[in-house]
């Protein structure tokens, strides 16, 4: 059962950011009630605390057009024509995955900006420990004393890294503005999540 690390897009300094006001952002709340994610320490699903932030994140982009790719606690809403907001993807591929690419194809559709996806990273479960003093007494489950000695826990700033992706240049300059607003909020960046140190081949 996979757990938390602190996750990579706590977001709520965007003002730094190089959208001007009125411009619209996608925030997208990783998961869905029915494929929830990793567990927490104490079992919570992480679509939970991916719904709480991507609110918060929400709220306090309030210069902006902000909308969500689906509401709190909501599954994700797959609606007719939305295919044809992804380019390039062929209808197998879409049908495979329509949960996952309704998402920027929301996003495309509403000419959103930005996309901002929300989640909370796992650790594989050779990492993991079941401490019984956690979670008043019940236990839970952490990282060894080996992994948290090995690697440094804190947050991960994803981007698309193909070459022959259009946006890559702005992608890797807002991920940066985004990284430097969370280590001056004093959050640390990790070492951990990347192939093969960790089992994630994202």
């Amino acid at each position: 059962m996979p757990i938390f690390k602190i996750s990579a897009l706590f977001l709520l300094m965007c003002s730094g950011l190089t959208l001007a006001a009125g411009h619209t952002i996608a925030i997208d709340p990783g998961h869905e009630p029915s494929k929830s994610g990793a567990q927490g320490t104490c079992g919570t699903s992480e679509v939970v605390y991916n719904d709480l932030i991507a609110q918060k994140l929400k709220a306090g982009l309030d210069s902006y057009s902000v909308f969500l790719t689906r509401q709190p606690g909501e599954e994700v809403k797959v609606t007719g024509g939305l295919l044809k907001e992804v380019p390039g993807v062929s209808e197998g591929l879409w049908r495979r995955n329509m949960t996952l690419m309704a998402r920027p194809a929301v996003a495309n559709a509403k000419h959103a900006d930005a996309f901002i996806s929300i989640h909370h990273d796992s650790v594989s479960k050779r990492h993991q420990a079941r401490r019984a003093e956690l979670c008043d007494g019940k236990g839970g489950v952490t990282v060894t004393d080996e992994f948290r000695g090995k690697y440094k826990i804190g947050f991960n700033v994803f981007v698309n890294n193909d070459a022959q992706e259009p946006n890559r240049t702005r992608s890797i300059k807002l991920a940066k503005l985004i990284g430097n607003a969370m280590i001056v909020m004093g959050r640390a960046p990790s070492d951990y999540h990347f192939y093969p140190v960790d089992d994630c081949k994202s």
